[in-house]
């Protein structure tokens, strides 16, 4: 089973980009004699580069169950900021 999520915290990467860090919530965890003791499972760390906002949000978007979000496109279908506007890649 899933662990459930408890905290996402986004930070400036050092790269330009960020840092998505996925905390969960301790669940319990019962032994074969009758014992129970508070499992903690181990966070999570995703990097995203400093042009992978669509995918940072796409991201974001999957870990907190938002529906309508746009999806990730492969770089070179995705949008790319030259001279302050943006502009469609064709192939």
């Amino acid at each position: 089973m899933k662990p459930k999520l408890a905290s996402i915290t986004i930070r400036p990467g050092k790269n330009g980009g960020h840092t998505v860090r996925h905390e969960f919530q301790s669940a319990p965890s019962y032994s074969k004699v009758g014992g129970m003791s508070m499992a903690s499972p181990q966070g999570e760390d995703h990097s995203f580069g400093p042009n992978d906002n669509q995918n940072l949000m796409a991201h974001l978007a999957t870990a907190l169950a938002i529906k309508g979000v746009n999806k990730p496109l492969p770089p070179k279908l995705g949008r790319q900021r030259s001279t302050g506007e943006q502009q469609d890649i064709e192939e």
